[in-house]
């Protein structure tokens, strides 16, 4: 999984959308904290906004998570900022970035995790200190025991003590995944039936039919 770190930077001038992150105002807010910029936009669509980038790594990959027309400070029949900031309701934050969103929304939807205080099937109580939706294996959240003890559960398995919060469906993390991967898939496959006959494939051309079946047959598995 990809880290990212809340930090400004000028590149989001030029970054379009690519996603949207479900979650509550108040949970986004507790979660990641202040606003790296809380100018609001010149016509009033954006409040403030959350800027991230990959922490480490050889590539820096932008992303800006920001409320689109959601406050006063657009059109005053909606709450204002520091109402809209208390919802506890999920909204659809909008995602901004310069490419796919779906290794940001996994490492956004493990820091919604993270931290969190739970009570596992045998009554035992912990803190979740990793979280892998996307992973193979049955268990997906790793939480540290009061005796320090790090063990693997299954979320379904465990219960929230904190705030009231349920804890976020890895079905649903693994589904909104899916679906991305099929849209670039799909993306992919129209690219490459536009391009079948005006680009060459020099030694190669037999393989178009091949490559297309393949990504047909890889959008149908993703759709099941």
């Amino acid at each position: 999984m990809l880290h990212f770190e809340k930090k400004h930077s000028e590149k989001f001038q030029d970054v379009s959308r690519v996603g949207t992150f479900f979650i509550a105002p108040a949970t986004l807010r507790k979660v990641f904290g202040e606003p790296t910029c809380d100018i609001p936009s010149g016509d009033g669509k954006v409040d403030c906004t959350y800027e991230f980038v990959t922490k480490g790594g050889a590539g820096e990959w932008w992303y800006k998570v920001y409320a689109f027309k959601a406050t006063s400070l657009y059109h005053n029949s909606e709450p204002t900022p520091a109402e809209f900031w208390a919802q506890t309701e999920v909204f659809p934050f909008s995602i901004a970035g310069e490419v796919d969103s779906t290794s940001f929304l996994e490492w956004a939807r493990a820091q919604v995790m993270v931290g969190r205080k739970v009570r596992n099937w045998r009554g035992e109580e912990g803190e979740v200190v990793r979280w892998e939706p996307l992973g193979s294996g049955m268990c997906d959240v790793l939480v540290k025991g009061e005796n320090g003890e790090e063990v693997w559960h299954a979320s379904h398995c465990l219960r929230p003590l904190d705030s009231g919060r349920p804890l976020p469906l890895r079905r649903e993390a693994r589904e909104e995944a899916r679906r991305r991967a099929a849209a670039s898939l799909q993306t992919i496959r129209a690219q490459h039936v536009r391009d079948f006959y005006s680009e060459r494939w020099t030694g190669c051309e037999h393989g178009k039919a091949l490559v297309g079946q393949m990504l047909d047959g890889a959008i149908h598995q993703m759709k099941k």
